[in-house]
């Protein structure tokens, strides 16, 4: 029964319909749990709202802060902002409908209160909303065959690079607008060659184009001044033939006819995005997109050494590139993205991927709180809280589960009534798309199950029992997918704001201060050696199927071959730790002059640092443009000095 709250001005009269037993559930939850998600009056109040919007920053007035938003204010971003709650109030609603309709209501109502309330967080309830789909690969193969055969006007395939790279740039503008979170083309590079070899391409030429893209995907036009999230890939030879060997061209060709081509094309890419891009005084910064992910895989980084030693130089000065070393048959696309041909490719909230030809991506995803669950158990149960915080894991992912096989109902729906193109001309089917569940605050949960310290590294005892979380994650998504829904593991989510708002929660119902719950194995704030970082990570991390990324927070502009025998301590020593990013600021003085160390004053001039920039999640943002609880984040980290790094490097143990 739908109830329709009607709010009169005299003889005028603005009407809004939701279900009445909707509007019951949220009114038996505290208005402070409410509020975090930005469903009270308040926040539901459009023209207050809207004039409230000129005098805040975006980073305190946003309900869902994100740093791939403009820092600027602009009038589309006025009305993605303002409309946020609603959008949040009207999706909650859907998938509490759905839910109802398949568990009934005692059960719906129960899993929308564990969402608001902190157990779990059900990603994106705005940005397209939860009837679609989350994120995903689609491949340039297509472009080259097809052209683009949707809207009014339709392309036919290119003929030359230049309208190539065009159509390339328009299935960025339209695959951003139809997903709410990340795109991957890892095929980009591989249809590109195809072009600039026919028609024998300058370096220049080439650069130009890729230019084109790289600006493209930084322009903040989707979703209420959001960049594009798009991917890229870079692959080693080895990594060619495995991922793409039975690659064809639409003249019959082969990857085999174009290999020397498309390592020449990454390189002229990286070279040009691994030193900046100007800004308007001309002064080169990195920039978010793409985000750039070298493929090595482990067993032939001895054979792919000169190139790969050629593609890490390149992005030396600013280490804007993630690393993901792996098995032949295990690529990542993204910062965060491990494809398993094992698993048929997993994915997880940072994009999608794909091992030559095949279509994957999420659904959605729901991140559990570790730390929120841990500390239920504890105010739960009297003892065995180690063996009780699985029980208690199990039914919330239970919970999660049953939003997830909801909100793939709801998508699957609107799939079928044409509102995603890439579905109605066949490139992409549901079954091809993973729901996942994501996680935070695994730290935080093992210090509370075994009364430590929260600002200290874990304990053997702690770790030790942390290995089984991810574990029975994993065990528990194989174990729950069945012909209609494929469950997977993200381990960690990005938690951009979700990483404060999982903690407002906490501090709401445990009686805590300023919460923040951590997105990395080992919270970046907590000082320790790289050694014992990669250590951590090598026990911890591979263990769930969509992955996640260690983040190393260092120092300056490292010597090549340092930086090569580093990686090569990393394969070697470390060989569970596959996906990882070497995390360093960018300081800027006002005259321009960079340091690459987080610094106050320039080491050049002596003036302040005006601007920082360095990964916010898994991209390069300047830290003014972050969420409000990721800049307050930013201050606690620990970076390692280079005479750290460096004494790491030639220690012949682990010291």
């Amino acid at each position: 029964m739908a109830r329709t709250v009607v709010k009169s001005f005299g003889s005028y009269a603005v009407p809004m319909s939701i279900d009445e037993e909707f509007g019951d559930l949220l009114n038996s939850i505290d208005s402070d749990f409410l509020a975090i998600e930005g469903l009270t009056r308040d926040y539901l109040d459009i023209s207050k709202r809207y004039d409230e919007y000129s005098n805040e920053g975006l980073d305190t007035f946003s309900i869902e802060g994100n740093s791939n938003a403009t820092g600027s204010k602009n009038y589309l971003s006025r009305h993605g902002e303002v409309y946020k709650s609603f959008e949040k109030l009207l999706n909650y609603q859907l998938l509490w409908r759905k839910c109802k309709e398949l568990y009934g209501l005692e059960r719906a109502n129960q899993i929308i209160k564990e969402s608001i309330e902190g157990s779990y967080m059900v990603h994106d309830m705005t940005n397209n909303g939860i009837d679609c789909l989350y994120c995903t690969t689609l491949t340039a193969k297509h472009i080259m065959l097809e052209g683009r055969p949707y809207n009014d006007v339709h392309s036919k395939p290119p003929r030359y690079a230049d309208s190539f790279m065009g159509q390339i740039i328009e299935l960025v503008i339209d695959a951003s607008s139809r997903y709410a979170g990340a795109l991957a083309i890892p095929d980009i590079n591989v249809a590109f060659a195809y072009y600039t070899k026919k028609e024998n391409l300058s370096e220049t030429q080439i650069k130009q184009l890729y230019q084109r893209l790289t600006h493209l995907v930084n322009n903040p036009y989707r979703s209420g001044a959001q960049s594009p999230f798009f991917n890229m890939s870079l692959f080693t030879k080895t990594g060619l033939v495995a991922a793409f060997g039975g690659y064809e061209y639409p003249d019959g060709s082969t990857i085999f006819d174009y290999l020397d081509e498309i390592l020449k094309n990454q390189l002229i890419f990286a070279k040009y995005f691994g030193q900046g891009i100007e800004d308007e005084n001309g002064i080169k910064k990195p920039v978010a997109f793409p985000v750039v992910t070298i493929n090595i895989i482990k067993d032939s980084l001895e054979k792919d050494y000169d190139y790969v030693l050629q593609l890490v130089e390149a992005f030396n000065k600013f280490d804007n590139v993630n690393f993901y070393i792996g098995e032949a048959d295990k690529f990542a696309s993204c910062c965060r993205l491990i494809n398993d041909v094992s698993k048929k490719n997993s994915i997880n909230s940072f994009g999608a991927g794909a091992i030559g030809e095949q279509i994957t991506g999420s659904s959605r995803v729901i991140s559990m709180n570790l730390y929120d669950i841990a500390l239920e158990t504890i105010s739960k149960y009297d003892s065995d809280y180690a063996e009780k915080y699985f029980e208690l894991l199990g039914e919330k992912m239970t919970l999660a589960r049953d939003a997830l096989i909801s909100q793939r109902h709801i998508v699957d729906k609107r799939l079928k009534e044409g509102f995603n193109i890439f579905h109605n001309i066949g490139w992409i089917k549901l079954e091809d798309y993973f729901s996942t569940y994501g996680a935070g605050g695994l730290h935080e949960a093992a210090k509370v199950i075994f009364n430590g310290n929260l600002k200290e590294d874990y304990t053997e005892e702690e770790l030790e029992w942390a290995k089984k979380v991810p574990a029975y994650m994993e065990k528990f998504a194989d174990d729950n997918s069945n012909d209609f829904i494929k469950l997977n593991v993200e381990f960690l989510t990005p938690l951009e704001s979700g990483a404060k708002r999982l903690g407002r929660r906490i501090d709401i119902k445990y009686n805590k201060r300023n919460t923040f719950v951590s997105n990395q194995l080992l919270p970046l704030p907590i000082k320790t050696t790289l050694a014992r970082r990669l250590e951590i990570e090598n026990e911890l991390g591979g263990a769930t199927s969509a992955g996640g990324i260690l983040h190393i927070g260092t120092e300056g502009e490292m010597p090549i071959d340092l930086k090569m025998k580093l990686l090569n301590k990393i394969v070697t020593q470390y060989p569970h730790v596959e996906h990882f990013a070497f995390n360093k600021t960018s300081s800027y003085c006002e005259d321009g002059h960079l340091t690459l160390s987080n610094v106050d004053k320039c080491q050049y001039c002596g003036k302040p640092i005006v601007e920082k920039i360095l990964r916010v999640i898994g991209y390069y943002k300047p830290v003014k443009q972050w969420s409000a609880a990721r800049q307050e984040e930013f201050e606690k980290r620990y970076f390692n000095s280079m005479e750290k790094q460096v004494d790491f490097i030639q220690a012949g143990n682990d010291q």
